[in-house]
């Protein structure tokens, strides 16, 4: 037995287990609602949020890149509430096996001015 083997839980990486994230991704394609247009403007559905307990809360969403369209993770962006929504840092994430396709398919960010999940919506669009 090697010794990493030997480590109070350890988990064989060769093993294709999927994550927690792999999960929510695979179940988010699933959807019928990962796009929708509103009043003529494309909506994008969250993928998943989350929220850290630093800095008294840290909102993070991942979104398709999509999203984007291509541009700047600045642009001005609106939740489906009319809710302006300014995202700050890209989160990165490591990885001990190969790099999953919602990783290369989506970027996580934190939500600036924002405590809590329930404050920003479903969905995001470019203004």
């Amino acid at each position: 037995m090697r010794n990493a083997e030997k480590l109070v839980g350890y988990k064989s990486m060769c093993k294709e287990e999927k994550s927690e994230m792999d999960i929510i991704y695979e179940q988010y394609l699933e959807r019928d609602d990962i796009k929708v247009e509103i009043d003529g403007r494309v909506y994008y559905r969250i993928i998943h949020k989350d929220k850290l307990s630093i800095n008294g809360g840290l909102v993070l969403v991942m979104v398709p890149w999509e999203l984007f369209a291509g541009g700047n993770i600045k642009q001005m962006i609106v939740d489906e509430n009319e809710n302006t929504v300014e995202f700050g840092s890209v989160a990165h994430y490591s990885f001990r096996r190969p790099i999953p396709q919602w990783y290369l398919k989506a970027v996580t960010l934190d939500v600036k001015n924002i405590k809590d999940m329930d404050e920003i919506g479903d969905y995001l669009a470019l203004l």
